[in-house]
């Protein structure tokens, strides 16, 4: 009886696992919202419910998500798939939705406040250099690396990137400040190179996108388009 019971346990255990993972699993699916076609690609955009979107607007992304046309979820409109405001479901952008689209982007913040001006303190300690600047504003938005210096063959290489989505603040932060608090404990182990804002256009205007309404995060072919 008693390894019948404990059997039993077994199989109720697993099955409210099972039911508790479906269960997870249908929820994310009712949180997709599907995205325009841009360049013939659909991109998808997951709401955030509740708390999540509550600490989106207080990070400075209720822009983004009202520009998306989300409400989040929840009471409010129950995880159901939001209709983008511009364009046609289904056709592609041209160049009348990119520039309705680009009509509505702001800047938000400084890219040579909160990223440039971290880097001069940086130098002293590596070899910062330019490696590009966006076409959009080459004197706004001029692109840098940071490099560990005796660079050898010997040692394996290290590339931390950060801001290839504008929006994702942490990830510029954090490289920028791991290259001022822990880069230098690895130099001996690593050469090392940093590029803490891929998308400073994107990092300015709190966007995934980039001017031209492409996601750099899709552009690491040959040749990309993307000049990020």
């Amino acid at each position: 009886l008693a390894s019948r019971l404990e059997a039993l346990a077994i199989g109720c255990t697993g099955l409210l696992s099972v039911v508790a993972s479906v269960s997870y699993f249908m929820g994310r699916l009712r949180g997709i919202a599907r995205t325009p076609k841009v360049d013939g690609i659909s991109h998808f955009q997951s709401i955030r419910r509740g708390p999540t979107m509550a600490m989106a607007s207080t990070t400075g992304l209720d822009d983004t998500w009202r520009e998306w046309g989300l409400k989040g979820g929840g009471k409010e409109s129950g995880g159901i798939t939001q209709t983008y405001p511009i364009g046609t479901p289904g056709k592609p952008w041209g160049a009348e939705e990119r520039a309705e689209w680009l009509g509505k982007q702001s800047v938000k913040r400084s890219y040579k406040d909160e990223v440039l001006v971290k880097l001069e303190t940086l130098k002293q300690d590596f070899d910062v250099e330019q490696y590009g600047a966006l076409p959009y504003d080459v004197d706004k938005y001029p692109l840098f690396c940071i490099k560990t210096r005796d660079w050898s063959s010997s040692k394996p290489s290290i590339l931390v990137t950060g801001g290839v989505h504008g929006y994702e603040t942490s990830g510029v932060q954090g490289a920028l400040l791991f290259a001022a608090t822990r880069m230098k404990d690895y130099t001996d182990k690593f050469n090392i190179i940093v590029c803490p804002c891929v998308s400073p256009w994107g990092y300015e205007t709190i966007q995934r996108w980039n001017y031209n309404a492409e996601d750099p995060n899709r552009g690491f072919q040959d040749p990309s388009g993307r000049p990020e």
